[in-house]
């Protein structure tokens, strides 16, 4: 298994050890020189098939946003266009928080239905939400992916 270190280097992990994105790793020598910009067509792993975070309590600022200049708004989605076999998307991806209910509209499920084509499950609605009150927008990808699970539910496995 192929995981992204915290300074966004793709490393081997075997998936017996349990890891999570996350959780503590040893500092390389070298890790405070290293930077995105050094490396940035290296750093996305095409082949991530499920993406978790540690710590779902909140939703990660901008991770589901494009990003806004007129707002000066981050976004990161954009980061995330090449992992194409991206299946499941869990913790820190809720779309009902106080930022993402502002920065995550069409435009951003848009990218997803054409970026994400086996994207099974992603955790946007908290457990036992009401399918019926949610965002036009989120009720715009069920209708695009009628498979795709978008609770908390899907954690349960």
């Amino acid at each position: 298994m192929k995981w992204l270190d915290e300074h966004g280097r793709v490393i081997e992990h075997d998936e017996s050890e349990g890891y999570c994105i996350g959780e503590e790793q040893e500092e390389d020598e070298d890790s405070d020189n290293w930077s995105v910009e050094d490396d940035f067509e290296k750093w996305v792993c095409t082949d991530f098939k499920k993406l978790s975070m540690t710590n779902a309590d909140a939703s990660f600022p901008g991770l589901l946003s494009m990003g806004d200049s007129k707002t000066n708004r981050p976004g990161y989605l954009s980061y995330l266009a090449g992992l194409s076999k991206l299946q499941e998307l869990r913790r820190h991806v809720q779309a009902t928080t106080t930022e993402t209910s502002v920065t995550f509209g069409q435009r951003e499920v848009e990218w997803m239905v054409l970026r994400w084509p086996q994207l099974k499950v992603i955790e946007l609605l908290p457990e036992g939400s009401n399918m019926s009150s949610v965002a036009l927008h989120i009720m715009w990808l069920q209708e695009r992916r009628p498979t795709l699970c978008v609770t908390k539910e899907a954690l349960t496995q």
